[in-house]
């Protein structure tokens, strides 16, 4: 037989075996219905009769019904019609139970849901979780149990195979047909389901709300991957059968619109389903297509350049103009590695502008999030270690160093792409980094940082900062603090052995930015002066700088010259 003809052949053979088992599994299920409807038997004591009937759906069997008309002494009936799925049953919790001289085998939903579909007289009046079905003796009732236990199981594995969707569009588009308007009694809720092709993962909901002569349409537009598929599930309220969809960590992901305008963003929506078998169904596909659109929304991100001002660039066309009605926000970005966000937010009566100077390297790639504030979708920025090393300056005035900062967006999408890009210039910054302090021996590193600890201007204070390396290992520091009235100068010598490499770092105070160097050990052995006089030996001095780049070239260069002692 050739290899063509041979796969074809156990292809049909595989499909063959699969029809096999499924018409084998509808045959005992089939069987096991059969003996279910003939064992529920009118049951009756000296008050009562209860006459009852037990019929299966012909194409679905799983999807039965029992039905019971209680008769008094007097002939009052009353009818009550329970419609469920056999899948629905918790069979460890079948049991047979006596009040009285009543005898009845007791059925219990899953999880104590409320999945049994109950109609008294012709009124639905809502769902239960338990159903009794009335016995005349104890073989009765064993011979209900044990067919029971028998169908209940071919109903799981059955509702398991009953949706056959492997193929995202094709779950697109079995959501879009069966999320469709549900009666309620004597009102009906009006919804459809829709998405967008042009955009990975993006779909809405649209539901007519109506209150009397009055109506509004509630539009909730949301990415299939900002729901948390194992939270998706259905539940009962009253008379309602609901299926819900929690966002990733609760954010507010999930955009609102009422007659088209935008709202609000919520953390959860809701579907309404015509029963507990359509709820089911939609939920089992709402989780399927949720694993899938993170598979599909991942694959749809914007290709990046290696070019860190090509991203930052195409970054600033998204994140530009953010229209808030009454509110308009211009952002750019400066296209470097170290770079500067401007932030220009306007109103009809004022105008604010705000400055935020960071590297990029800083920042924590692992807690770039967004999240709504107010309203308004943001993306927040958090520096690694919680170091403030984010220079503001609001209006034109500096503000204290921080370690967080965010920046707004139009929507979820606009946020997950910004995010991605935003990732993408932080690897390409770490990997591209190049120092700017020179190799070299000792004298070499130390006439660096001769030539590059400057002056500093602060407010009303001039800092004029000497660093020199008058012989061997041995630092002088020199500080002279002049203010509008007074001068102080003050004088540290040390020896840089003496200093612990992993103790230099950066020291923030509200405005002021300085390089902190300690002793090994913290030892007090670096000789201090003011004005000409002794004063008590220290562990530790500041050096005052400008900005966190030329501090973290400095503290690189401390670093390293300490490195050459041994």
């Amino acid at each position: 037989m050739k290899p063509f003809t041979m796969k074809v052949f156990y292809l049909f053979l595989s499909a063959f075996s699969l029809f096999a088992i499924r018409a084998q599994a509808d045959d005992k299920l089939q069987a096991g219905i059969e003996q279910l409807q003939a064992g529920v038997k009118t049951v009756s004591t000296e008050k009562v009769t209860y006459n009852q009937e037990f019929t299966a759906n012909g194409d679905q069997m799983y999807i039965v019904q029992l039905k019971q008309e209680e008769v008094g002494a007097k002939g009052k009936s009353t009818q009550t019609i329970f419609d469920f799925n056999l899948a629905d049953i918790d069979v460890n919790l079948i049991s047979r139970l006596v009040s009285g001289n009543v005898m009845y085998v007791n059925l219990k939903a899953k999880n104590q849901q409320k999945l049994f579909r109950e109609t008294v007289n012709g009124v639905h009046n809502g769902y239960s979780n338990e159903i009794k079905i009335f016995v005349n003796n104890v073989d009765e009732a064993r011979q209900i149990i044990d067919n029971l236990k028998m169908v209940v199981p071919i109903a799981n594995d059955l509702m398991k195979k009953r949706l056959n969707l492997t193929d995202y569009n094709e779950m697109l588009n079995w959501l879009k047909a069966n999320i469709t308007n549900v009666n309620k009694g004597t009102s009906s809720v009006e919804q459809r389901f829709d998405f967008f092709p042009e955009i990975a993962g993006k779909v809405a909901i649209y539901g007519v709300e109506t209150n009397g002569s009055k109506s509004k349409t509630i539009t909730s537009t949301f990415n299939l991957a900002d729901i948390t598929s194992n939270l998706v599930f259905f539940e009962v309220k009253g008379k309602d059968v609901l299926v819900s969809l929690p966002t990733v960590r609760n954010n507010k992901l999930i955009k609102v619109s009422e007659n088209g305008q935008p709202t609000s963003y919520d953390k959860e929506m809701t579907i309404y389903a015509a029963g507990i078998d359509q709820a089911r169904d939609l939920a089992t596909v709402l989780k399927a297509i949720i694993e899938k659109a993170n598979e599909v929304v991942t694959a749809a991100l914007p290709k990046t350049s290696s070019s860190v001002p090509a991203i930052i660039d195409d970054m600033n066309t998204s994140v530009a103009k953010i229209d808030l009605g009454t509110t308009q926000i211009s952002q750019t970005f400066t296209p470097d590695c170290v770079s500067e966000l401007v932030i220009i937010t306007s109103t009809a009566k004022s105008s604010k502008e705000e400055h935020y100077a960071f590297s990029f390297r800083d920042l924590n790639p692992a807690l770039l999030d967004y999240k709504v504030r107010s309203n308004v979708m943001e993306i927040n920025f958090q520096t690694l270690a919680g170091q403030k090393l984010v220079k503001v300056i609001k209006d034109g005035q500096l503000q204290s160093y921080t370690d967080e900062f965010s920046l707004s967006v139009n929507d979820p999408e606009d946020a997950r792409s910004t995010v991605y890009r935003l990732k993408k210039i932080i690897q390409l910054c770490n990997d591209q980094y190049k120092s700017s302090v020179p190799s070299g021996d000792m004298k070499t590193i130390t006439g660096w940082l001769t030539a590059n600890i400057v002056d500093v201007n602060s407010d009303e204070t001039t800092l004029n900062q000497r660093f020199t390396n008058p012989d061997g290992d041995d630092i002088r520091f020199e500080v002279t603090t002049s203010g509008t009235k007074t001068s102080d100068v003050e004088v540290f010598e040390f020896n840089l052995c003496d200093i612990d490499a992993n103790l230099v770092n950066f020291s923030i105070s509200g405005k002021n930015l300085f390089v902190k160097i300690e002793t090994r050990y913290k030892q007090k052995i670096i000789k201090a002066y003011k004005n000409g006089k002794n004063q008590s030996f220290t562990s530790d001095l500041k050096i005052r700088v400008n900005d966190v780049e030329a501090a973290r070239n400095i503290i690189e260069a401390i670093k390293a010259a300490v490195q050459k002692c041994k």
